[in-house]
């Protein structure tokens, strides 16, 4: 699994070696060194779960960019997991208090 779209020169992906081990999940990243993660819950909302070298205003940008796409996101991952017979797994508990 690779890029999911592109908007505004930033990369929103995932990686299929994360798929089988981790929560459902989505990558953004500008350039080398602009790159964060984002964790999907079932009912669509989302958290921050890494940010490498982006400010406040472009986390907040990419979050928009993910909740207004969430809906193609979570399709494009459960089919990627049905195909490959990966459990379905959204994140249940928020880390961020």
């Amino acid at each position: 699994m690779s890029t999911y779209f592109i908007v505004a020169s930033w990369r929103y992906f995932a990686r299929s070696y994360d798929m089988p081990h981790e929560p459902c999940h989505i990558h953004a990243q500008k350039g080398i060194h602009k790159l964060c993660k984002f964790w999907i819950f079932a009912n669509g909302t989302v958290e921050v779960a890494d940010k490498k070298g982006m400010t406040k205003r472009e986390i907040g940008s990419v979050q928009q960019v993910i909740e207004s796409q969430i809906e193609t996101i979570k399709i494009i991952y459960e089919s990627y997991c049905r195909t490959n017979r990966i459990p379905v797994n959204y994140k249940t508990k928020s880390t961020n208090r």
